[in-house]
């Protein structure tokens, strides 16, 4: 079993999985599959392959918390299941940082958990938006809002998502908060200025507007 600095000589249920949300900062992964910003409600992981307990770049793993492992039902639901239970399941994961190679994965390593290579399906990090009924029961007005939480999902991978919306950070849950990250980096400093709605066109004006006054004034 074992992740170490590189999943080596880790105690059982000693991986918190974590994904870094631009705009919102650290999520930990919930034992319901929700996210949330207060680690101390994290799960505890741990991740078991078959031979050599050194987990690999490109090694096939489960993950596992308690005596329930995290699988894929055939209507592509994620589910904690007893271990009894998984057989009509996916439930084993291809772990990999993307890059050719096999050196131990560690911590605090971009990772991908992908679940079949050939669907190009992976685990997934989604703030999706839940179905509103209306209030008087009819089939009118059906409405969406944001989920109160980001929850695990299984995507396909390619062009429908950024690459990043899949990668995942391995922490010690004995160990330190690492990788910090707040709401404070955020500011309407970083965003790009011509991707900014009117503000990208007036600065294209502003910049037309010198360029002829350059032109005028060379002549």
């Amino acid at each position: 079993m074992a992740l170490t600095h590189e999943l080596d000589n880790i105690r059982l249920g000693n991986i918190l999985i974590k994904y870094t949300d631009k705009w919102r900062g650290n999520y930990y992964l919930k034992d319901d599959l929700t996210f949330t910003v207060d680690r101390s409600l994290a799960a505890r992981f741990y991740f078991l392959k078959s031979g050599d307990t050194t987990i690999l770049n490109g090694d096939r793993i489960s993950v596992n918390l308690g005596n329930r492992t995290l699988s894929i039902t055939e209507s592509n639901q994620i589910r904690l299941v007893d271990r009894e239970h998984v057989n009509r399941s996916i439930y084993s994961f291809l772990i990999t940082n993307g890059i050719d190679n096999t050196d131990p994965i560690t911590f605090e390593t971009a990772i991908y958990l992908i679940s079949n290579r050939d669907r190009r399906t992976a685990l997934k990090y989604e703030w999706g938006m839940e179905l509103i009924s209306p209030s008087d029961g009819s089939n009118n007005a059906m409405n969406y809002k944001p989920q109160s939480s980001p929850t695990l999902v299984n995507e396909d991978y390619g062009s429908n998502y950024p690459i990043t919306s899949f990668q995942f950070l391995l922490e010690r849950a004995d160990g330190p908060i690492t990788n910090m990250f707040t709401t404070a980096r955020v500011s309407p400093a970083v965003k790009e200025p011509f991707l900014d709605g009117y503000k990208g066109a007036l600065m294209i004006f502003l910049l037309m507007v010198i360029l002829i006054l350059s032109i005028i004034a060379s002549k």
